[in-house]
């Protein structure tokens, strides 16, 4: 079993957000921290390490930077989720 998780990030004024670099944990069934970049419509996926075992994968939004940008982790809509498989 794998998870997969789809960031987006979007401005202060709702538009896709490109180039920010974003940074995850992976927790429940696999653990791991991980990075990677928005694309042009501001999102970034991150796809969890493989498991044989059932149970709940968790990933949490842990920062997000780019220049000229400030994150502030209570404006998120969700910061983390889950799903059980």
């Amino acid at each position: 079993y794998r998870a997969s998780a789809a960031i987006t990030v979007l401005n202060a004024s709702g538009q896709p957000l490109s180039g920010v670099n974003v940074r995850g944990r992976w927790s429940g069934l696999t653990s791991a921290t991980v990075s990677g970049t928005t694309n042009s419509a501001g999102v970034v996926k991150f796809t969890s390490a493989a498991t044989r075992n059932r149970g709940t994968f968790i990933f949490t939004v842990t920062l997000g930077s780019r220049a000229g940008y400030k994150y502030v982790a209570t404006q998120n809509v969700e910061t983390s989720d889950s799903i059980t498989r």
